[in-house]
C-alpha cells in the first residue's frame, strides 16, 4: 500500500523514477571485414558507441597472402575513425567518420623482373633484360573523411560499411640484395655495386578511396 502511494504521489508530481532512458550509453560492437580479403589480408575491429550520436572504431588487417605482382605477403594495416552519428534509429545507422589509416606492408627474397620498353610508338615490352633479388617494403599514411552505413538483420547481427577518401603518403624502400640474371650496368636503380638500398618518397598527397564492407555483432549494451 505505502509502495502503490510513493509510485502515485510521484507520477502526479511528474517525476516518475521508474522511466528508463531510451538512448543506451554505451555499446561494444565487434566487426570483421570480408572485403579485405581482396588484398589479402585479415581483419578484425572493435567499435566503442557512446550515447546516441558518437562513436569511434579501431581496425588491424594483417597480411595473409599476396594477391598482385609485386608479392606483398607480410605487414599489416591500422585504421581508425571517430564518428558522428546523424541518424541512429532501432534498424539502421548512418555516420560522418574522420579517418586516420597507417599500412606497412613489405615481401622478403622475391626475384622480380625488369623489362625494357623499346622507345616506339607500340611501346613494345621486350624480355625480361635484368632479373634482381629483393626485399620490399611500402608504407603509406594519410587522414581523409568518409561516411560509415549500419543495418540491423538480426537481433545484435548487423551489415554495414564505411566509404573513405585518404589522403595519403607513400613511402618504398627496395633493398637489392643480389642479381639472378642480366646486366647489373643495366639496373634501373642506376647503382653498379651489391648489395644497394633505394628509396623513393611521393611528396605529393594522393586520393585515395577506400571502401570496405563489414559484418558486425552487438556485445554489449547499457
Amino acid at each position: 500500500m505505502f509502495f502503490t502511494l510513493v509510485l502515485s504521489t510521484h507520477s502526479a508530481r511528474g517525476q516518475d523514477t521508474l522511466k528508463l532512458p531510451t538512448t543506451k550509453v554505451h555499446r561494444v560492437f565487434a566487426h570483421y571485414y570480408p572485403t579485405a580479403l581482396i588484398a589479402g589480408d585479415i581483419c578484425f575491429g572493435l567499435e566503442h558507441s557512446y550515447k546516441k550520436r558518437l562513436s569511434h572504431e579501431f581496425s588491424l588487417s594483417l597480411k595473409s597472402f599476396n594477391t598482385n605482382f609485386y608479392y606483398y605477403n607480410k605487414g599489416y594495416r591500422l585504421d581508425y575513425l571517430f564518428k558522428y552519428n546523424i541518424w541512429t534509429g532501432k534498424y539502421f545507422r548512418f555516420s560522418t567518420n574522420l579517418s586516420l589509416t597507417y599500412k606497412n606492408i613489405y615481401f622478403d627474397n622475391r626475384v622480380i623482373d625488369y623489362y625494357y620498353v623499346e622507345p616506339s610508338p607500340t611501346r613494345t615490352p621486350r624480355q625480361p633484360y635484368i632479373t634482381l633479388l629483393e626485399d620490399r617494403r611500402l608504407k603509406e599514411y594519410g587522414i581523409g573523411l568518409g561516411i560509415s552505413l549500419n543495418f540491423k538483420i538480426y537481433k545484435g547481427l548487423f551489415l554495414g560499411g564505411d566509404v573513405t577518401f585518404n589522403r595519403v603518403n607513400y613511402q618504398t624502400t627496395y633493398n637489392i640484395k643480389g642479381l639472378v640474371s642480366g646486366d647489373i650496368h643495366e639496373s634501373p636503380y642506376g647503382d653498379n655495386s651489391l648489395p644497394f638500398k633505394y628509396i623513393t618518397d611521393n611528396s605529393k598527397n594522393h586520393i585515395a578511396p577506400y571502401l570496405r564492407l563489414k559484418i558486425s555483432c552487438l556485445l554489449t549494451k547499457r
